[in-house]
């Protein structure tokens, strides 16, 4: 409960007071003693995070030439920004 009450108050500070604030403080308040998996992934928008984004897209006519351009693209990406990024070594 003290932890719904410090998010909660944490909500008003920055925005107008809203009944709802309670469900969504009480809602991470909960979140927040569950403890982690080894499997999850997160994003802190920290140079030592990542970010994760997943669409729906049709099937590929052949999926194996789609996984080899994509694998390729991946390659690009990271060869170009290998040594820009604070921490991060991706080759």
């Amino acid at each position: 409960m003290r932890r719904t009450t410090e998010l909660h108050d944490e909500l008003a500070a920055i925005a107008e007071v809203d009944p709802r604030w309670w469900l969504l403080a009480g809602s991470a308040a909960v979140a927040e003693t569950v403890p982690p998996r080894a499997s999850y992934m997160n994003s802190n928008a920290e140079p030592d995070g990542d970010t994760f984004i997943g669409i729906r897209s049709p099937e590929p006519p052949d999926r194996l030439a789609d996984a080899i351009a994509r694998a390729h693209a991946a390659r690009a990406a990271l060869r170009e920004l290998d040594g820009q990024l604070p921490d991060q070594p991706l080759a």
